[in-house]
């Protein structure tokens, strides 16, 4: 879907419940880089795969899944299939949806974090769009066997562009929790990594399992080695 290159294109349009498949570039391009009007379009329940990615694969990417040069968007309960594939470390990264929007996404992702993962095991990947983003992923974790703890909570994560290319980013986490062995909830713990080279360019979401390597007078006597399981649903605005 694409709009004349003098117009911002539809308003107040709702693209709703198609199927995108292999399309070279975007599958929605809405206005020009010089063309910046209000357009209030929203995507909802769409699906989008193999897009942008030059009839290839996520490998292979191009462009974004969708651009908006306008403003006021949405994309709700979109499914975008490069969310969900794991991210290449060795090619570039394009965001999901290029300009001001709004993602609500309401599609439950689920992982598990390995026993021993000091040096961070990757939830999620946010490319860099330019734009300032506030992301922010209500999650539920347990261990594996059901017998340590359990927590829900929500991360706000905050990624900024500087002047350049690269970006910095911070999150925080504001959870509750129930335990079965007392101290057990806070040896999980979420942090930022930037990625950025002439092929990457993301963010990512990272998380710990300290629980095998407990800090001393913390309450936690003896290492606990178990997995955990986290599902959680991410909402974007940038």
């Amino acid at each position: 879907m694409w709009s004349p290159m003098d117009e911002v294109g539809p308003v107040n349009g709702v693209i709703d419940n198609n199927k995108f498949w292999r399309v070279a570039q975007e599958a929605i391009y809405i206005g020009t880089t010089t063309y910046t009007t209000s357009s209030y379009t929203i995507s909802s329940n769409n699906t989008f795969r193999d897009v942008g990615n030059d009839l290839g694969n996520v490998t292979t990417q191009i462009t974004p899944v969708v651009t908006f040069n306008s403003l006021g968007n949405r994309s709700i309960n979109d499914y975008y299939e490069r969310r969900i594939v794991p991210l290449s470390t060795a090619s570039y990264n394009y965001p999901l949806v290029a300009g001001p929007v709004t993602f609500d996404d309401s599609i439950n992702y689920a992982t598990t974090i390995g026993a021993s993962t000091s040096t961070g095991y990757v939830v999620a990947n946010f490319p860099i769009t330019g734009r300032e983003q506030l992301v922010t992923v209500n999650y539920q974790m347990i261990d594996a066997a059901n017998d340590v703890f359990s927590r829900t909570g929500t991360l706000t994560m905050n990624i900024a562009p500087n002047a350049g290319l690269d970006a910095f980013a911070s999150v925080s986490d504001y959870y509750n929790y129930a335990e079965l062995i007392s101290g057990t909830s806070q040896y999980v713990v979420f942090s930022t990594d930037y990625t950025s080279n002439a092929d990457v360019n993301y963010v990512s979401l990272v998380c710990y399992n300290l629980l095998d390597s407990p800090i001393e007078n913390t309450g936690l006597s003896s290492p606990i080695s178990t997995n955990i399981n986290i599902s959680f649903q991410i909402n974007q605005l940038q």
